[in-house]
């Protein structure tokens, strides 16, 4: 009987917490169980952070949450929905792909693109996701935006392209993915 108790004490502790925490921080601690328990109770996947102004489906894109960000795609998230503010990493108000892009995370590059979104989007400094992919020098990501259909020759604020980004900073982008971007900015 006392083990009952018990479990049924712990049962309960454990719910009252699951209930009072976000999906913001479930997709903090990548709980994927707890993430699809905010879907199915009626979570809205778009509605943006009221602190940050960050998307369940851009955060999930930030950490990294590859499991996550197809679970948020399924449940109806629109993947190119920008943030309300430039809190994540470098992308100034930026869609889930300038932030997956900039991480390096081909896997949710992938689903984003799959799932409809927009290769050629612009963030408020005027960078494309391959902006972000050249600057930080993901070959991979280059290639696969590239394949999606991605714009390389939209210039930022400042009038650069993504070939521009990578040749004036890092130059971290060699190889055949800089020579097919190249190729594409002509």
């Amino acid at each position: 009987m006392r083990i009952a108790l018990i479990a049924v004490t712990f049962l309960a502790a454990t719910a009252s917490t699951t209930t009072a925490q976000t999906i913001f921080d479930a997709i903090t601690h990548g709980d994927i169980h707890l993430v699809r328990e905010h879907i199915a109770s009626g979570t809205d996947v778009n509605e943006a952070s009221e602190l940050t102004g960050t998307r369940p489906l851009h955060y999930s894109a930030y950490r990294g949450h590859a499991g996550i960000v197809a679970a948020l795609l399924q449940a109806g998230a629109d993947p190119n929905l920008r943030t309300k503010s430039g809190e994540l990493r470098t992308s100034d108000r930026g869609t889930a792909l300038h932030l997956a892009a900039d991480g390096g995370n081909i896997e949710i590059v992938v689903a984003l693109l799959n799932a409809g979104a927009n290769p050629s989007a612009r963030d408020d400094s005027g960078w494309t996701p391959l902006h972000y992919a050249a600057f930080d020098g993901h070959a991979e990501i280059v290639t696969t935006l590239l394949g999606a259909g991605a714009d390389a020759t939209i210039k930022d604020r400042l009038g650069r392209t993504p070939i521009m980004i990578n040749d004036q900073f890092k130059n971290l982008l060699t190889g055949s993915a800089y020579e097919r971007l190249k190729r594409a900015t002509n």
